[in-house]
């Protein structure tokens, strides 16, 4: 989907894509700034002690680039379970184990953006210290969006969790959401302040 395109789908009436795929698409934005700094740092004479960590996070951040970009679509995908369950009749015995299944479907792929955004932030952690120090505002643009698609993906999953019937499962998902938002968000803030502190 183009960007416009998406941004047009986005404002539209149509319940997706929503929140979560913004989420992915963000996620995206911050893995591509990584694979822009390590790219253009492994490809600098100044840096030449480091080309081989430049081309290994320029790897890494594409993987993750297509990855997240991919949770567009599979968080509209897992959606129309949800939707379709709200639209079964209430009367009908089988609409909530129904609806159940679907919820919990709809929490993986925010959690799967959590676990991936985490990685991201090691890879902006390294950037700082070794990338080229003329990019240096690309990776606390990184970071600083990373953390945004942390709190998206976190609220995406809290909507899902607070409706399932089965606590025990809802409060596993919480507990490792949680876990996820808290370390990314000290790392996402830990990163920004140390570049912003570079830049004076």
């Amino acid at each position: 989907m183009e960007l416009y395109t998406f941004l047009e789908a986005l404002s539209s009436r149509a319940p997706t894509p929503g929140g979560g795929a913004a989420a992915g698409y963000c996620g995206a934005l911050a893995t591509s700034l990584c694979s822009m700094v390590a790219n253009i740092t492994a490809g600098n004479k100044k840096y030449e002690d480091v080309k081989g960590d430049m081309e290994r996070l320029a790897a890494e951040a594409e993987k993750h680039t297509r990855s997240l970009y991919g949770f567009i679509n599979e968080d509209m995908k897992v959606f129309a379970p949800v939707s379709e369950a709200y639209s079964i009749p209430k009367d009908n015995p089988e609409r909530d184990e129904i609806l159940e299944r679907a919820l919990m479907l709809a929490c993986e792929p925010p959690m799967q953006v959590m676990l991936e955004v985490n990685e991201v932030l090691l890879m902006c952690e390294e950037l700082a210290e070794k990338g080229s120090k003329m990019l240096l505002s690309d990776v606390a643009c990184a970071a600083a969006i990373a953390r945004a698609t942390l709190q998206c993906a976190f609220a995406n999953v809290k909507v899902n969790t607070r409706l399932l019937k089965n606590r025990e499962m809802a409060e596993k998902f919480d507990c490792e959401a949680l876990e996820l938002i808290t370390q990314g968000v000290d790392r996402a803030e830990a990163v920004y302040h140390d570049v912003m502190k570079k830049l004076g």
